[in-house]
């Protein structure tokens, strides 16, 4: 994603900006040390770590609380059979299960430490969390994906 704004990202990036509730709280990095915070990040702490600052993105790590506006997967590089090093088609299998769930179109973030991959689906409206959570590993499992497999 390119530094711009948040005023300027793309319409998928405002949502990811507006989607984050007041969770159970969130984990930060500053320079290799990883902190807890409670509550809700800033539209300009998302900002940064969406990489839509000057600024070079960091570590951030979401939790949703009972209820989410949000699906997310993290694709690991190094466990991953779904990993784009896998094959050009790796990822194709995972994200065509993903859009037979109706998740069609994700915010793509690449890790540059670990060179996992973390999709965001935006959902329309809020869920409880634990339901989205089974829902998704069972769709998944129906089409002989295990969740493990991701990373």
């Amino acid at each position: 994603m390119s530094n711009t704004s948040p005023s300027k990202a793309s319409p998928l990036a405002e949502w990811f900006i507006k989607a984050f509730t007041p969770g159970w709280g969130y984990v930060i990095e500053v320079n290799g040390v990883k902190a807890f915070r409670s509550g809700h990040p800033s539209t300009k702490m998302l900002s940064h770590h969406l990489g839509l600052s000057k600024e070079e993105p960091s570590y951030l790590a979401i939790r949703p609380s009972r209820n989410t506006q949000w699906i997310a997967f993290d694709i690991d590089q190094a466990r991953s059979p779904y990993h784009p090093d896998r094959g050009d088609d790796a990822i194709n299998i995972f994200l065509e299960r993903c859009a037979l769930m109706g998740l069609r179109e994700s915010l793509v973030f690449r890790s540059s430490h670990s060179g996992g991959i973390h999709l965001w689906y935006p959902l329309a409206k809020p869920v409880k969390a634990f339901d989205a959570a089974l829902t998704v590993k069972l769709c998944l499992e129906a089409g002989a994906i295990d969740a493990g497999e991701l990373g």
